[in-house]
């Protein structure tokens, strides 16, 4: 496995990515839940249609949670990765390194 090399200003750059996605999926379903539902008059079905808008409004707000959610894990993993390559090539690098000048 000597013959791997990994790019760590890449997988810093993809956490990066990843981080800014974190942040910014959940604020989307905010702005749904936010949202005044609509004016759908007084036929019979308005009533029923505006309770399924709910419904599908709600399942939306948490579906992006769970997406920020896998994200920031996601970003976690991939700083950990980053950490353990830069590591070992630290301690590869000192235990090639010349003793006793």
């Amino acid at each position: 496995m000597g013959d791997i090399v990994y790019d760590t200003d890449a997988l810093e750059q993809a956490r990066t990515v990843l981080a800014g996605e974190a942040a910014r999926t959940p604020g989307l379903g905010d702005l749904l839940a936010a949202m005044p539902g609509p004016d759908l008059g007084r036929l019979d079905a308005s009533r029923a249609v505006g309770d399924a808008m709910a419904t599908l409004t709600r399942a939306l707000v948490a579906e992006l949670e769970a997406a920020g959610q896998r994200l920031r894990e996601a970003e976690k993993a991939l700083d950990v990765a980053t950490h353990r390559v830069q590591g070992t090539d630290r301690a590869g690098a000192a235990a090639l390194a010349p003793t006793g000048s």
